[in-house]
């Protein structure tokens, strides 16, 4: 089954447990072994961090879902689904971004509220102030490299019921199976860059497309005290 923006929506509507984590052409290059540095240049590749995406990126539970590549990497997308070896629970690497981001924007207020509180795990540089929720637990990793501060947020347990939002490059993706592994009525959604407009004043290529459409939704957000 290959899993929609609505399907994950109304999963977060609802307040369900879950976790996704992407997998982009770089956490792929990684894999593969074909690129020393990641996530826009911001993560040295190493052993390690290969064998902990591969763990990842095979993981099986009911409630875990896998992102592929893009098309357009398709060498990339072979790969993945060729390890996934027929896994159902997949849908696209950019599920919260590019044609999906806006919606993702204009229904995320709404969708937190199912749940009880909400957890941050973000580079050192991330004004999570700004953002449109309550962030509860806000835990920072390293903004370049992140995956040097594995040891610090691997085994970190949350209440029932919290929302966590992962957006700490390939460190995000590896966080994604094992936190939910140990927290698995908590739910955890490797985003990305999604916020990074307003976490820390980047807008990337997809973000600038779209840039009048958003900034109307931060407005929103502002005027109704959210951000």
């Amino acid at each position: 089954m290959r899993c929609s923006l609505d399907f994950f929506l109304n999963k977060l509507k609802s307040g369900d447990s879950f976790s996704v984590a992407r997998f982009n052409d770089g956490e792929m290059g990684c894999i593969m072994e074909e690129k020393d540095v990641i996530s826009r240049g911001d993560q040295k590749s190493s052993s390690y961090l290969r064998i902990k995406l591969v763990e990842a990126l095979t993981y099986r539970d009911d409630e875990y879902y896998v992102g592929l590549p893009d098309d357009k990497f398709d060498k990339a997308k072979k790969v993945a689904l060729d390890m996934l070896g027929g896994y159902e629970n997949v849908t696209s690497s950019v599920i919260f971004h590019d044609k999906n981001w806006l919606k993702f924007l204009r229904n995320i207020t709404e969708v937190v509220r199912g749940y009880d509180e909400i957890a941050w795990i973000g580079g050192d540089n991330h004004d999570t102030l700004s953002l449109p929720f309550h962030v509860d637990y806000n835990i920072m990793v390293n903004s370049q490299n992140g995956f040097d501060d594995y040891n610090k947020v691997k085994d970190v347990k949350f209440p029932r019921g919290t929302l966590v939002f992962l957006s700490c490059g390939p460190l995000g993706r590896v966080l994604a199976k094992e936190l939910f592994v140990n927290n698995k009525d908590c739910t955890f959604l490797e985003i990305g860059s999604v916020f990074d407009p307003i976490v820390q004043n980047k807008w990337r290529r997809y973000q600038l497309k779209r840039k009048k459409e958003a900034l109307k939704i931060f407005d929103e957000w502002r005027q109704n005290g959210r951000y």
